[in-house]
């Protein structure tokens, strides 16, 4: 007996084999589209966190307004699940098609670098276009410390296992997603899942290549850019143990699926029939 529902895998393959199956300028477009979607999913989220601090002498002093920034963030990935999107984070479930040896790992990592460095450029396209909008008028500052303090001065393992808990949130709720026959309840489930990620503030990378690049925008337009020294650090401290730990999360359901699946359950004896004992009495 089986643990888990082999039709639920099977759904997972089909996405992941359609997914690596993708002409590269297809992977192309949509990779850029997941990086500005996520970058509008952004916007809202800083737009709201700040909007709620502006009354503030310190930040972050009105915690209600983490909460419906939260609420908002999960718009980039509904208008991903919804208009075809490709995340690097969501995409790393093509490793299922990978075990099941449907997906040669060169493909695999291929389409994963192609996603990745195509969510940077939409990110950052998104991250210029609100910049040039004026979006951030009034948080310049607070939005440049905010990419920079929060997404850069820490520690790179701590960004790796943030990491990793992000994409257990994001990739699990596609893989719920796709698992659903009813998408209506689908869409909730996801909203849910990334309202969580959201309000956890785990590190997706291409949500940080958004906020990241627009904290760069901001400090460059106060007058203090930032040296390289502190450019490597966002890659040291985030970007690169980031998309480890987001690789390592999206792969992380497909992996214990497979096993579960894998493992056979002794088939468990009826000991006491329930008709038996009717008729003794």
């Amino acid at each position: 007996m089986k643990i888990f529902d082999i039709e639920k895998l099977n759904e997972q393959t089909k996405f992941a084999v359609s997914k690596v199956n993708y002409p590269i300028w297809k992977k192309m477009i949509f990779g850029f589209m997941g990086g500005m979607f996520i970058g509008l999913g952004y916007i809202g989220y800083l737009l709201v966190y700040f909007a709620g601090n502006a009354s503030s002498t310190e930040p972050n002093l009105t915690p209600i307004f983490k909460y419906l920034a939260a609420s908002i963030f999960p718009v980039g990935i509904l208008l991903c699940t919804f208009l075809g999107g490709n995340l690097f984070t969501s995409n790393a479930l093509i490793f299922i098609g990978t075990l099941q040896k449907k997906i040669k790992w060169k493909l695999f990592l291929i389409d994963l670098t192609i996603t990745w460095i195509f969510n940077a450029i939409g990110s950052v396209a998104m991250s210029a276009i609100a910049f040039g909008a004026n979006l951030f008028h009034g948080y310049e500052i607070e939005i440049a410390k905010f990419a920079f303090d929060h997404k850069v001065d820490i520690k790179w393992y701590s960004s790796m296992l943030s990491g990793i808990i992000c994409n257990i949130l994001v990739a699990g709720s596609i893989f719920a997603y796709n698992s659903i026959k009813q998408k209506g309840i689908g869409v909730f489930i996801v909203y849910i899942v990334i309202f969580l990620f959201a309000l956890s503030g785990s590190q997706h990378v291409v949500a940080n290549f958004f906020v990241i690049s627009e904290g760069g925008f901001l400090s460059c337009y106060e007058g203090h850019p930032w040296s390289g020294e502190q450019i490597g650090q966002i890659f040291y401290n985030n970007l690169i143990p980031t998309t480890i730990g987001n690789t390592l999360g999206g792969i992380f359901i497909p992996v214990t699926y497979l096993i579960a699946d894998s493992v056979s359950c002794p088939k468990v004896q009826t000991i006491v029939k329930l008709e038996d004992d009717k008729k003794e009495e």
